[in-house]
């Protein structure tokens, strides 16, 4: 059980839940992508109205910072945040239920179903989504490290909301820092062996993100599950929570 949570084993776990599957990983990001993108488009279209590209640059840097935070802070800055913070919620919930189904089920996933899944318990994971940024934020203004200690304390409250939709968000967040005891640094350096992976992004024009981020969610939701079965005492590759 040492190797357990050993990076190498988890993602060779992640690699053989994607390979019959990636092409369903990438569709479900680009329509994850797509969504988020195309909201965030209207929404800006609706409060801040269509300002030409030149507008913006004919700006001094100063008048800039100054209309950006007027504008971020103003009622219909705030209504846009909203409208986007729920959106990122909701496909964020729908992602991490899609990499737990792939992860735990042969069955072909629905993506339907799982955004569907993700927008019916947007309450409680918008509420996670603020809280998260609250929390972290505060961190890393007392000092770098408690804000990522604190992001590694939480990261897997999403994945508890959607292994328990009905579970209180605060719940939530003491369950995933009961899981996550004694392993955040086991969890920082996981997170570091991806580092290469993701510096392919930029390298390649983003075209790295399709094989990246595919395989940096499955192997945290592996992550996730070996937790989970090593508390319950239950083999590996036994399933819990969300399935087909």
């Amino acid at each position: 059980m040492e190797d357990f949570f050993a990076s190498d084993a988890i993602k060779t776990e992640a690699k053989e839940h994607l390979k019959t599957r990636f092409g369903s990983a990438i569709l479900f990001l680009l329509l994850t992508v797509i969504l988020h993108s195309v909201v965030n488009r209207l929404s800006s279209m609706l409060f801040y109205g269509n300002i030409p590209l030149s507008e913006w640059k004919a700006m001094l840097p100063m008048d800039l910072v100054r209309r950006t935070f007027s504008e971020t802070f103003s009622i219909k800055g705030l209504f846009h945040s909203f409208i986007t913070g729920v959106v990122s919620a909701g496909t964020t919930l729908a992602s991490v239920g899609f990499y737990l189904h792939l992860t735990r089920s042969e069955e072909k996933v629905s993506f339907i179903d799982m955004l569907v899944f993700g927008f019916r318990h947007v309450p409680a994971a918008f509420v996670f989504y603020l809280l998260r940024k609250v929390v972290i934020q505060l961190g890393l203004l007392l000092l770098i490290i408690p804000g990522i200690i604190w992001s590694l304390e939480y990261i897997f409250v999403m994945y508890i909301l959607a292994d328990h939709p009905d579970m209180p968000v605060l719940q939530a967040f003491r369950r995933s820092s009961e899981l996550t005891r004694g392993r955040k640094m086991d969890l920082f350096n996981f997170h570091l062996s991806f580092i290469p992976w993701f510096l392919l992004v930029p390298i390649t024009l983003g075209l790295a993100i399709f094989y990246v981020v595919p395989f940096y969610s499955s192997s945290l939701a592996v992550y996730y599950n070996r937790l989970v079965y090593q508390e319950e005492g239950m083999v590996p590759d036994a399933p819990t929570g969300i399935e087909g």
